[in-house]
């Protein structure tokens, strides 16, 4: 009895260790891409480092002051173009001025970008909706499960423009890693992102060893005035924020995989999943194919 008497204590005091003793998860980071960050910040110069541990804390997914209501992923700000028909955009922007979707900051041009993880999506407006009802964030299958290749309004169905149409997004830093963007690349502005991509391949560089610029060109179409994004290369990013660059790459790549499984789970479930996915793309910025701006 005493042998039982003892082993019944050493179970009962193990278990009143496991409730008090504190979890290992609640003060490590989720994210090993942002721990890697960190070390990263901790070995750059203090005079640069102030607007990296600032970013550093935003994409912290384990932020304290939000309840039940806490983000897991950071959403940069999408950088967007004030049209002729633009009717959200700061009352101060002029027609080809760039804004941020968040602040309505209204960005001195050219905007000075590092590109750090760029993707493609599509999105399928029916005419006259200022709403995608449909997205797909790897242009194979949509948020519905439904299989692009097959949709009837697929892009460029018979070489013709459809509903549906593809950006090439790049998620860039400011020079100073103090801030991140989402930059938007659609239809003839496309090619201005494709470009970035392609110029760093052809120089056999990582794209966030670059710095680039981002403006607005006139163009008269059919539809008349609009503007089209343009992109150039400026010089080579500071040596001292390469290493942060690759972990933002790593970041924003998990950040990815989270939604794309997150979509997968909804359709999986029977559910459409269009409304997981960032509303800050509409139609005056993507166009519609049969809408105004067909050029763009």
């Amino acid at each position: 009895m005493a042998k039982k008497e003892s082993t019944s204590a050493k179970t009962t005091e193990e278990e009143s260790t496991a409730l008090t003793a504190p979890k290992e998860e609640t003060t490590a980071l989720v994210s090993p891409a942002l721990d890697r960050l960190m070390t990263v910040v901790a070995s750059i110069p203090a005079d640069k480092s102030n607007g990296i541990q600032q970013l550093t804390a935003t994409l912290n997914p384990q932020q304290e002051g939000f309840g039940e209501m806490d983000e897991v992923n950071y959403r940069a700000p999408v950088v967007k173009v004030k049209q002729p028909v633009t009717t959200a955009a700061p009352k101060a922007a002029d027609n080809g001025d760039l804004y941020s979707s968040d602040t309505g900051e209204i960005f001195t041009a050219p905007l000075v970008f590092v590109p750090i993880y760029p993707y493609e999506n599509r999105a399928r407006f029916q005419t006259g909706a200022m709403k995608p009802d449909c997205r797909s964030e790897d242009c194979k299958t949509s948020v519905y499960g439904d299989d692009c290749s097959k949709c009837p309004d697929r892009p460029w169905k018979d070489n013709e423009p459809q509903k549906c149409n593809n950006s090439v997004n790049i998620m860039a830093a400011s020079p100073d890693f103090a801030s991140l963007y989402h930059l938007q690349f659609s239809k003839t502005s496309a090619t201005a992102g494709t470009a970035v991509i392609r110029q760093a391949r052809n120089a056999g560089k990582k794209l966030w060893e670059r710095v680039h610029h981002l403006d607005t060109e006139e163009v008269k179409g059919g539809s008349g005035i609009y503007y089209v994004l343009k992109t150039s290369f400026a010089q080579p990013a500071d040596p001292d924020y390469v290493a942060v660059g690759h972990a933002l790459h790593d970041i924003l790549g998990e950040q990815r995989t989270k939604l794309k499984e997150e979509i997968s789970k909804r359709v999986a479930e029977g559910k459409g999943a269009v409304d997981t996915l960032d509303e800050d793309i509409g139609a005056e910025d993507v166009g519609d194919a049969k809408g105004s701006f067909t050029d763009l």
